[in-house]
């Protein structure tokens, strides 16, 4: 199972057009700005700042893998509803938005709760997964 975390542009499509194509089990974490992905059933809303049900989520569906794709807009992060490991994870989180996106997502798979998944770079599963 893959939990693909989609974002605007095309990329992300692309990308879900290719895992349903290899019949791969995924679920989507929809970050899109106008909720792109809602008709998919195996597509989920969850706010950013809900770390622990995204987490939950990850560990409900079994997920081994997670692959990022696509334009996330930035939150604001003053006004963030924070659950209680959004709490806990955000202040980190912050810390690397000041280094950009790259900086983010190496310091999410850090997490102790991310550290068991594979993340995909967005252009080797376009390419080569299989």
């Amino acid at each position: 199972m893959i939990g693909l975390f989609l974002g605007d542009t095309d990329f992300p499509k692309i990308i879900l057009k290719k895992i349903k194509k290899l019949k791969k089990k995924y679920f989507i974490i929809d970050l899109s700005k106008n909720n792109i992905f809602k008709k998919d059933k195996n597509s989920f809303r969850i706010s950013i700042g809900k770390f622990g049900k995204i987490i939950d989520l990850i560990n409900k569906k079994k997920a081994k893998e997670v692959l990022f794709a696509g334009k996330i807009l930035k939150p604001n992060f003053s006004t963030l509803r924070l659950d209680l490991k959004g709490i806990y994870y955000m202040p980190r989180i912050l810390k690397a938005a000041k280094f950009g996106d790259a900086a983010i997502l190496k310091t999410i798979s850090k997490f102790s709760a991310m550290k068991k998944l594979k993340l995909f770079v967005q252009t080797f599963i376009v390419l080569n997964y299989h």
